[in-house]
């Protein structure tokens, strides 16, 4: 039996994490002071490594660049998803 995937709205359907991307130079991040932004998403929550492995790699896949600015697209332009989103955070948190 295939496992599917989970929903994401990092990727999309098909695709997951992959290497078509740049890891940030770290002079790069101490400018930018993304660990500061990353320690105040994270928190010491348990996906922390996820995180920062998104926020310190630039994907360059142009299907996940569109993609994911569809995502920010409908997140501008449906408050109430946006909102129901937010709701459920608390929730996600204790998954």
């Amino acid at each position: 039996m295939q496992r599917s995937q989970p929903f994401s709205l990092l990727w999309p359907e098909g695709t997951g994490p992959s290497q078509a991307g740049t890891a940030l130079e770290p002079q790069c991040v101490r400018d930018l002071e993304l660990e500061s932004t990353l320690a105040a998403l994270t928190d010491g929550r348990p996906r922390q490594s996820a995180i920062r492995k998104v926020l310190l790699n630039l994907c360059t896949d142009p299907v996940i660049i569109a993609y994911r600015q569809d995502v920010l697209d409908n997140l501008c332009h449906t408050p109430e998803f946006t909102s129901q989103l937010e709701a459920l955070l608390p929730d996600l948190s204790t998954l």
